[in-house]
């Protein structure tokens, strides 16, 4: 393919948030989509048949046009949501598929728009990840009383960066 070509399908991304599918079934899929569609923000599923959850989650991310994935995968049991500008290993949710109630699947969705418009995250009564062994015990309680997972403070710098840029466009 010529670098032309390449800049051609470049310009038709749609603006969609891309959800990538693999081994995975209705009942974990629909809620994530229900969550972009309740914060208006659209959305594209494409299924891929192997792959690494947070390495989808990163390349679904990188080929949407607002800059932010989800993965969902079946074989390891995970949802992932990530963000292009986070670090490669590093997505901002990682969920449990087992026993996963379906409204942490939609919060899920609903994060992943919320990040796209630079808006709060919504957390639940229980957080979506837990702390890290390594913070001091009062970074623990808060990162554990706000869902936050380590390495959040990388989230903070990509939102502040959007609205800056939001706010430099208005």
């Amino acid at each position: 393919m010529k670098m032309a070509e390449l800049s051609s399908i470049e310009q038709e991304r749609k603006p969609t948030v891309r959800v990538i599918a693999c081994q995975i079934g209705e009942r974990e899929l629909s809620p994530i989509l229900w969550g972009l569609e309740e914060e208006g923000i659209p959305s594209e599923v494409q299924s891929v048949s192997g792959g690494e959850a947070v390495a989808l989650a990163r390349q679904a991310a990188q080929m949407s046009a607002l800059n932010v994935g989800v993965a969902l995968h079946g074989g390891e049991g995970k949802a992932v949501l990530h963000h292009r500008d986070l670090a490669e290993g590093a997505p901002l949710f990682t969920l449990p598929l087992q026993g996963v109630e379906s409204f942490r699947l939609r919060l899920l969705g609903m994060n992943a728009a919320r990040l796209v418009k630079g808006e709060p995250l919504l957390f639940g009564e229980e957080p979506v990840t837990a702390a890290s062994a390594d913070d001091p015990p009062e970074v623990a309680f808060e990162r554990q009383a706000c869902g936050l997972r380590p390495g959040s403070e990388e989230l903070l710098e990509v939102v502040v960066r959007t609205v800056i840029e939001l706010l430099g466009k208005g």
